[in-house]
């Protein structure tokens, strides 16, 4: 006992020596100092900006051992011109890191950069709305910040008096070692302080800023660096992966419920509207016009709502492909995944979706949207989604004036593609892709809406505030009203001429708008802001099935998501996907909306994973309903299992090409031509 108790005594004396060392160290050295205080401000600054707690013990550990080991290789340099281009070079890449991350998380808040997203740059020239193009005044801040402090390293350096010159090889190799010795200090401290759950989060990176929260910015990239060059591995699955796929299907599958709109649709034609950015809030939302007039917002999809079957309370289960993956969602049943995007990454998969089962039905499957083919590779993957015809922007024509956005008005390609739809085979699916109502809203002068050849009067933002009449949230009104205005002219001529018979319109917003939360709260005159949870909650998206001949018109409030999408409405065409992680809304007393970074509603609580924290968003329960939930059910755990359950079945999929792996086991004991070819794209 005696001997571990010296052993003890005299490593906390060695440590200690070892800390006072390079203690000793900074103080003779200023250039170290200002070093780990430029060093620690940008780390800061990403907490704050991402709303992450400020201090963290295993963070700042991970981060100390990383400044501890920087400071260490300096010591390799015994120049100031040396030390000085060293230090800069450091410094600026640190800023650089931080910096990028901050933008992007601004842009896809929930997320920060991964190697995996490399795939993902020939898209930039395309994209509008990138990161870079909302430069603020912090940012501005930030880069200046950063010059004075590499003004003041030079300056330092030249000042000798402040620059400690080394002629003592001894000493500078002692100083390297202790600070080698303190990084390895820090770094083993940090893993101590790790609980299993941080294991996990770190091996899955379901959620990444509870990684960065806990391991810091750059053992974050150290795991994505991981996590992501295995994305472009071939990857075979194991027995226990392929035997846990088999389970979970039967388990979810051994059950075959019919209900009152079972075949209701079948045969009949489908056409899918994919509405850019169109929230839910706008339906049914009015608002002055600039001659004092109370007009609503969207007029032909609150129509569309009252008269067919709108799921009120449907949100989208996007990742960072925003569009693209919530298309995937929505034909797959399956979720994104969160290391890059379905469509860049993962295109070379099987997935069995509405349109692949439907062209077995004989059906004629169409994509029409007015921008570029290959945007997030859309030519590839339609092919994979069980699209027979894409119709891009080459097959429409339009002048500059036509030019809303990103490419061709909603108009103009609603009125261009009714021609297609007209001469489709029937029975046929046909999903549309709007454009207009894509971030940043920046035409307003080209939103001009005309009824009967008369331009009609434009949303009064001012009689909102002077202020919300210049903010975002009024730009995305006008825009949004303009799309609708395109879609009412699309449904007039498409009953005109006798096309809406025998067919199924189908509306969808594919994502949130990501407007800025206190404009949406000056919208409402909340005089209370919202919680940033309380605004994930707000923020879903309209579904709405309309087909009057055949279905009474019903509002549907149970909670539902994209990849719900699919079981329901394959059921109403006498369809079935077989691995469909979403379920038929009609066939459920509950229902849980995963998201891929672990948080999940179930119309009773909205729950952040990385905040482990939840807002009621179902008015009918209280705080102690909630508490009592917890403790008698143990409420929040079991539904954080459940959710985990769906995103490891999804990403099991995803990584392993599961499907096509069990239609590979299926055509060693059919014939070729059986159930695998035919699912199948990239089977030869």
């Amino acid at each position: 006992m005696k001997r571990i108790a010296d052993f003890i005594k005299k490593t906390i004396e060695f440590i200690m020596f070892i800390f006072e060392s390079c203690v000793s160290a900074l103080t003779e050295d200023i250039l170290l100092v200002l070093f780990l205080i430029v060093a620690i401000i940008p780390n800061m600054l990403i907490k704050i900006m991402c709303d992450m707690p400020l201090f963290n013990l295993r963070s700042l550990a991970f981060n100390l051992a990383w400044y501890c080991l920087v400071v260490a290789l300096s010591y390799n340099y015994k120049k100031k011109k040396s030390r000085l281009i060293y230090f800069g070079i450091i410094t600026l890449l640190m800023y650089l890191l931080i910096y990028a991350n901050l933008l992007y998380n601004r842009f896809y808040e929930g997320s920060f950069l991964s190697l995996s997203l490399i795939k993902q740059l020939r898209l930039l020239p395309d994209v509008a709305d990138a990161p870079a193009s909302s430069i603020s005044l912090f940012d501005i801040l930030y880069w200046l910040f950063f010059f004075i402090a590499i003004g003041v390293l030079i300056f330092l350096t030249i000042k000798k008096q402040n620059v400690v010159i080394y002629k003592n090889k001894q000493r500078m190799f002692m100083n390297k070692l202790n600070f080698l010795r303190t990084a390895l200090f820090f770094f083993v401290f940090g893993i101590v302080l790790l609980a299993p759950a941080n294991y996990s989060q770190a091996t899955k990176l379901w959620n990444r800023p509870i990684v960065v929260q806990d391991f810091g910015l750059y053992n974050y990239h150290i795991l994505d660096i991981i996590k992501s060059v295995d994305v472009f591995i071939e990857h075979e699955p194991g027995d226990d992966d392929y035997d846990r796929f088999l389970a979970y299907f039967q388990e979810k599958n051994r059950y075959h419920r019919v209900n009152e709109y079972t075949n209701i649709l079948k045969g009949k034609n489908i056409i899918v509207i994919h509405a850019e950015s169109l929230e839910n809030f706008l339906i049914n939302l009015e608002v002055l016009d600039v001659e004092g007039n109370l007009i609503e917002v969207t007029p032909n999809f609150n129509k569309l709502a009252r008269e067919g079957l709108y799921f009120s309370n449907f949100y989208s289960q996007q990742s960072i492909g925003t569009s693209a993956d919530s298309e995937f969602v929505f034909n797959t049943s399956l979720l994104p995944v969160n290391n890059g995007t379905v469509f860049l990454t993962h295109f070379n998969r099987t997935y069995v979706t509405t349109q692949s089962l439907l062209k077995e039905q004989g059906y004629l499957t169409m994509y029409m949207h007015g921008n570029n083919g290959s945007f997030w590779n859309r030519d590839v993957m339609y092919s994979v989604l069980g699209y027979d015809v894409f119709y891009d922007k080459n097959a429409y024509s339009f002048n500059e004036n036509q030019v809303i956005g990103l490419g061709i008005s909603d108009y103009e390609f609603f009125q261009q593609s009714i021609s297609y739809l007209a001469n489709a085979n029937e029975p046929y699916y046909a999903t549309l892709i709007t454009l207009t109502n894509h971030t940043p809203w920046m035409d307003v002068d080209r939103y001009i809406i005309k009824e009967n050849g008369v331009e009609v009067p434009d949303i009064d933002c001012e009689a909102i505030s002077e202020e919300f009449a210049k903010s975002t949230t009024c730009r995305y009104l006008k825009s949004a009203r303009y799309m609708d205005w395109a879609f009412g002219e699309f449904i007039k001529e498409m009953k005109k001429r006798d096309l809406l018979e025998n067919t199924a319109v189908v509306v969808y917003g594919d994502h949130p708008a990501k407007l800025p939360k206190s404009e949406v709260e000056e919208l409402f005159g909340l005089e209370e802001p919202m919680t940033r949870l309380a605004y994930n909650s707000f923020a879903r998206v309209p579904f709405i099935i309309w087909c009057p001949e055949a279905i009474d018109p019903q509002e549907i409030t149970m909670v539902m998501g994209e990849y719900d999408v699919g079981p329901t409405l394959q059921n109403m065409l006498g369809i079935e996907n077989q691995f469909a992680l979403g379920n038929d809304i009609f066939n459920l007393v509950d229902n849980v909306v995963a998201f891929i970074n672990g948080d999940w509603t179930d119309g009773i609580v909205y729950y952040s994973y990385n905040r482990d924290d939840y807002y009621i968003s179902n008015p009918e329960y209280t705080e102690e309903d909630i508490l009592a939930m917890i403790e008698e059910f143990d409420y929040i755990n079991k539904r954080n299992e459940q959710v985990a359950e769906i995103i490891e079945m999804s990403n099991l999929i995803n990584k392993y090409d599961l499907i096509g792996y069990h239609f590979d086991k299926l055509a060693g004991r059919r014939d070729r031509g059986g159930y695998y070819e035919r699912f199948n794209p990239y089977h030869r």
